[in-house]
């Protein structure tokens, strides 16, 4: 028979074996492990690393809508869930029914690229190989990016790397001890921590964790090498060296040299495409000059090179760090100063030094029939009149020009003025001719041009007109969501839904619940990320527009374009071949006497050197093999309409988004009121080992005690 006392003391014990179960759940369910791995290992600077991070308790069990805040030690990350959008430093997002949740590290830019900015820079990027040792092991493909940078077609990747290369260009360029890029890879470390926070209340700040993982990714810095393989491969296509001896035919003349070197060299860094490669063209020029002056000279007169080497010392060490400015201005004061000075030698009066040279002439004439200067001080030494005459001797002698001197000047004078031409005639004559040029192109080049371009819009044409149909055909997008979002698998939905009921009824059933999650985690699988997609759409729409922006350019300039046969006939009245002879013979036979003949004939050489560049037959070819390629790429038909029937195929299969988010929800929070099953078996374990005990303990009491007093 049992007393009162014993039977509270079993009570007692039983209560305190259920409160040290409930407190054993609850410390198991509050308990988060969280992992975290990239997709991709071994990325280069400027590509984008997804990094996935899992919580889970201390069973395995994934965590649904469990709140990660990522903090990266450099770079900027980015997450999206569909509905929103955060980037920075720190981000903060929710785990889904998997127990996952995904964030991009980005490299950090002063600003941020465009979707096709940072696509092409991928795309280019994926040129590299990751798992070479050192630069030098992928300088082919470090070679191909710098091309395809000059290639004029390429602006959005071009844009790209010239923002990489405004933000780091201090780290290259103003360093101080050398290096060799080529040798080793240089590294952006960047660490991303991720803390699990559950249950804390919106209105504090509170900084507890219950959960932290860290991971270090490592960054290659392909800048340096690329730049470096870019100057060489510049460097070693170049024909500026050969322009530049190219000079030396025109004229020995130093001033005529000077500015043929400055127009070779503006010229060239002028004509390299974006900020890199504005700085190439100017470490490229820089060295071509010194090579000039080193040995492109030593043919040269002396007096020429004395005037030479000092002025492209001047900008061979200046160009890299003031750009080609500094040579239009000095250009400009070279012609200022050589102005004025034919300026003030035409405003030389030569009647009064003819004046002067006869009075000088006078005088000597006069001289001459006198003694010696030293034989009248001898008879004259202690006279005061010689003394008065020597000082006014003297004070006119002062005033007076060798006469040596002064022939030599007037000689010099006179053949300068002799082969000089009026200023305002000369120039009005050069701006005519230039003028006149410009107007002016090749017909047979034309008419091939113009052929091909006829050619290739008509081609454009026709893919347009063939596109027409097709966009007609086409749903908007909105109406595509809508349809879209009334679709539903309602055989497949209704089985999934009456096993999650039956499986909630008994609140634990491991087998449904096990065939739950491997049904979700397939599903989940074959789903596509909802950032993946808007971005992919948001990307097909770009293109879409920029092809519509071509095309309606395009169709005003086919619009104002003529006819071959008016343009031939138009052309045929432009020109009188026998009118055309007879006035350059009579401005050859006018310049003969007017024009001086070394400026005449650099400035010919100028023109004649223009024309010979304005049709190269290899850079129009390129350029119409680039058009080709790049109407080919924007437009695939037959690969867009089967892409989009698979799309549409399989977003037949799926459930409408709607429904699912609030079946997924609802099972969510279903599922946050039920135990999990280990968990439960483990309790369930826990409990029976402790009611064993109490069975136990209460078969060793007497058999009497159970037996009530009369």
């Amino acid at each position: 028979m049992i007393d009162a006392t014993s039977y509270a003391e079993l009570l007692q014990e039983v209560q305190a074996l259920r409160k040290t179960v409930e407190a054993l759940t609850v410390e198991i369910n509050a308990r988060h492990r969280i992992t975290l791995h990239p997709v991709h290992t071994l990325p280069f600077l400027g590509q984008s690393v997804t990094i996935v991070a899992k919580v889970t308790n201390d069973l395995g069990t994934p965590r649904v809508d469990i709140p990660v805040t990522f903090v990266a030690t450099w770079g900027r990350l980015r997450t999206a869930d569909g509905y929103t959008f955060e980037q920075g430093n720190t981000v903060t997002a929710r785990t889904g029914v998997d127990g996952t949740v995904r964030v991009t590290l980005m490299s950090p830019t002063s600003e941020d690229l465009w979707d096709v900015q940072q696509d092409a820079l991928e795309t280019m990027l994926r040129l590299l190989d990751p798992d070479a040792g050192t630069p030098h092991d992928t300088e082919a493909s470090l070679q191909e990016m710098a091309r395809q940078y000059r290639w004029e077609a390429n602006i959005q990747f071009r844009r790209a790397v010239d923002i990489y290369f405004r933000d780091f260009r201090h780290s290259l360029l103003d360093t101080i001890n050398f290096r060799d890029y080529m040798q080793t890879w240089a590294y952006f470390d960047s660490t991303v921590i991720a803390y699990v926070r559950e249950g804390e209340p919106k209105d504090t700040l509170a900084t507890s964790v219950q959960g932290t993982a860290t991971l270090t990714l490592r960054f290659k810095d392909w800048l340096g090498p690329w730049l470096q393989t870019y100057l060489e491969l510049s460097g070693s296509e170049s024909s500026l060296g050969e322009d530049l001896q190219s000079v030396k035919q025109q004229s020995k003349e130093a001033g005529v040299l000077i500015n043929g070197v400055y127009d070779r060299i503006r010229d060239f860094v002028t004509s390299q495409r974006g900020l890199a490669g504005e700085y190439i063209g100017q470490k490229v020029a820089e060295t071509s000059i010194r090579d000039f002056l080193d040995s492109g000279i030593d043919d040269l007169p002396v007096d020429t090179r004395v005037s030479l080497f000092p002025a492209l010392e001047v900008v061979s060490s200046t160009i890299a760090t003031t750009g080609v400015n500094v040579l239009k201005g000095l250009g400009q004061a070279r012609a200022d100063l050589r102005q004025e000075l034919n300026t003030k030698i035409g405003q030389i009066d030569t009647k009064s030094i003819s004046a002067l040279k006869e009075r000088v002439e006078g005088l000597e004439s006069q001289f001459s029939e006198k003694i010696d200067r030293s034989e009248l001080n001898n008879l004259l030494v202690n006279s005061v009149a010689f003394a008065e005459f020597q000082v006014q001797i003297n004070a006119l002698l002062e005033s007076k020009v060798d006469t040596a001197t002064f022939t030599q000047f007037q000689t010099n004078m006179s053949a300068l003025l002799a082969n000089k031409v009026d200023i305002p005639i000369f120039t009005q004559f050069q701006t005519e001719l230039n003028n006149s040029l410009k107007n002016k192109v090749d017909s047979v080049t034309f008419s091939e041009f113009s052929i091909t371009s006829k050619r290739d819009m008509d081609a454009l044409q026709e893919q347009v007109e063939k596109f027409q149909p097709q966009l007609a055909g086409k749903v908007d997008r909105a109406d595509f969501d809508r349809g879209l979002a009334s679709k539903l698998d309602t055989t497949r939905f209704e089985r999934f839904q009456a096993q999650v009921d039956d499986s909630l009824k008994n609140k634990v059933d491991t087998a449904t619940f096990t065939q739950f999650q491997t049904d979700v985690n397939k599903s989940l699988e074959r789903k596509v990320d909802s950032t993946t997609f808007n971005e992919f759409s948001n990307t097909v729409n770009r293109n879409m527009g920029a092809l519509k922006e071509q095309v309606e350019k395009f169709q005003p300039q086919l619009a104002g374009k003529v006819d071959r046969t008016d343009f031939d006939r138009g052309l045929a009245s432009k020109l009188d071949t026998t009118r055309f002879e007879e006035f350059q013979t009579q401005i050859n036979d006018s310049l003969k006497s007017k024009v001086d003949t070394v400026t005449f004939n650099r400035f010919q050489t100028d023109v004649n050197n223009s024309l010979k560049n304005k049709v190269d037959i290899v850079t129009f070819t390129q350029f119409k093999t680039d058009l080709s390629k790049t109407i080919d790429e924007k437009m695939n038909t037959v690969t867009f309409t089967s892409f989009q029937t698979e799309v549409m195929n399989s977003l037949d299969n799926k459930v409408n988004t709607d429904t699912f988010s609030q079946f997924q929800n609802n099972v969510n929070i279903s599922l946050r009121s039920k135990v999990n099953s280990a968990t439960f078996n483990q309790l369930s374990q826990t409990i029976n080992s402790q009611m064993g005990t109490l069975q136990n303990k209460i078969d060793r009491l007497p058999p009497d005690i159970f037996r009530l007093n009369p």
